[in-house]
């Protein structure tokens, strides 16, 4: 019996895999097929494929079909055994006697078929004789099917390897990739045609040579070795190598090489990988000079996850939030920023998700507890992590405040002392009354003076005189007491 273990998905896979369901006729399979006819003394005799829903002959003598429904096959139980299945008088069987094919045209009688089993085990199908009269077959009938069983499956296993022949070289010719067989000397026995379209080498000139003459002199020594250790029965490695173009200039390769321990021969798959070589050198470059200047910003400079989590950051900022760069690597935005602004923190984390990008001003707490205060603008770096740029103001931001602070004592004082003041601005020839010079002067609060009124709120004599004088020569912003 056939294993157990083989389920009929398996079967059907290995069967799809040969490529021969529904091709045209052969004659070696016909040859098969007439033979049996003509040892088993029958007016039938098929090549059948058992499919999923059909038996499909691949060759037929004696009838004209191509394929008959899966539930009707005689075949079918054919494939379940590793012998010969034999009926004698389909009539006459409990299994078959009802078949419409039986029943029926083409009015099967006798029926023998020997399964055809690859070499994994699979059963494809059955090579069987067929006759509208009971039969029995003879020993030396049963022995002659059971060989031509034997060529048939042989058939199917070869043809499928010649498919594969001629799709490799078809694939050798085609790929840009470089195909090759050499020996352990490095001396190519075979090449493909992408050799010379990427070397610019001729197929003569480079089976002459020997491959490590074209090595790049840098990479010499480490070709050398991968061939030492070939020869030793290193089975397999992938080596990159720089290999000299016929113009002079060198291509890097990338190789990936396996030895055949049968011949001693090696089969090499190389890439060009020279442009993807130069762009990862490009990229180290930019990231060396990124590296640079994230390292030696003054302000803050940080990566962080969509949880806030720390994944780098700059020593100057690290130094400004009073932590070491390892110490703030075991933080969080929510580690850093008050508890009272979490709400606020968590929508710039939204915002930025969505977004992609979010900029405002961010409080912090330093390492001692007092804050620090950001002016930031980050961006989302490929929907994984943000890269943070911050500038610290809490200096000017203290300033600003202490200048309010400062402004509204001083306005204060003057609406107290009824000291007034007033600017011009000689580009825009535009003139600002403060509030109190307003109510010095009785207007009102929406009261815009242009120069010429403005003067003349002065009395004639000295004082107008001094005021015009003092616009004429400085022609800059004049802030007059009153």
């Amino acid at each position: 019996m056939m294993n157990k273990e083989i389920s009929e998905a398996d079967r059907l896979k290995a069967l799809h895999n040969y490529n021969i369901l529904d091709s045209i006729s052969e004659k070696d399979f016909d040859r098969l097929t007439k033979l049996a006819s003509l040892i088993c003394d029958t007016p039938i005799s098929l090549i059948s494929l058992i499919d999923k829903e059909r038996q499909w002959f691949k060759s037929n003598v004696g009838i004209d079909v191509k394929e008959t429904p899966r539930n009707l096959a005689f075949c079918l139980h054919t494939i379940n055994d590793t012998t010969i299945f034999q009926v004698e008088d389909a009539t006459k069987d409990e299994r078959f006697k009802n078949n419409i094919l039986v029943t029926g045209d083409p009015g099967i009688r006798f029926y023998a078929g020997c399964p055809l089993i690859d070499n994994d085990g699979f059963a494809l199908g059955t090579l069987c004789v067929i006759d509208r009269k009971p039969k029995v077959l003879t020993e030396s009938q049963r022995e002659a099917l059971a060989i031509l069983a034997e060529e048939a499956i042989a058939l199917i296993i070869e043809r499928r390897s010649k498919q594969e022949v001629k799709q490799f070289d078809h694939l050798f010719s085609l790929t840009d990739d470089l195909i090759c067989i050499a020996n352990t000397n490095g001396y190519f026995k075979k090449i493909n045609p992408a050799f010379e379209k990427v070397l610019g080498w001729d197929k003569a000139y480079l089976l002459a040579i020997c491959s490590i003459d074209l090595v790049h002199p840098d990479d010499l020594k480490s070709a050398e070795n991968d061939l030492q250790q070939f020869r030793d029965g290193k089975g397999q490695l992938s080596p990159v190598h720089r290999v000299r173009t016929k113009s002079g200039s060198y291509k890097t390769i990338q190789w990936h090489t396996t030895l055949d321990e049968t011949s001693g021969e090696l089969f090499c798959i190389g890439r060009d990988i020279s442009l993807e070589k130069l762009k990862e050198e490009q990229l180290k470059d930019s990231e060396d000079k990124l590296r640079v200047f994230f390292e030696n910003s003054q302000g803050l400079m940080c990566t962080h996850d969509l949880e806030g989590r720390f994944l780098s950051v700059n020593n100057a900022g690290a130094a400004i939030l009073g932590y070491s760069t390892q110490e703030v690597l075991k933080l969080s935005l929510f580690d850093i920023v008050p508890d009272d602004n979490h709400p606020q923190l968590r929508a710039y984390l939204s915002k930025i998700i969505k977004k992609g990008r979010a900029k405002g001003q961010m409080v912090t707490m330093h390492k001692d507890g007092s804050s620090r205060i950001w002016l930031f603008n980050n961006v989302l770096e490929n929907e994984f992590y943000v890269i943070g740029n911050a500038i610290d103001i809490t200096q000017r931001y203290h300033l600003e405040k202490d200048l309010e602070h400062v402004k509204g004592i001083l306005e204060q004082t003057n609406k107290v002392a009824m000291v007034g003041g007033w600017e011009y601005l000689p580009q825009s020839e535009k003139i600002h009354w403060s509030s109190v010079t307003k109510e010095i002067h009785a207007v009102a609060p929406d009261y815009e003076p242009e120069l010429a009124s403005a003067i003349n709120f002065y009395k004639e004599g000295a004082g107008k005189e001094t005021i015009t004088a003092l616009l004429k020569k400085q022609l800059a912003t004049v802030v007059v007491g009153m």
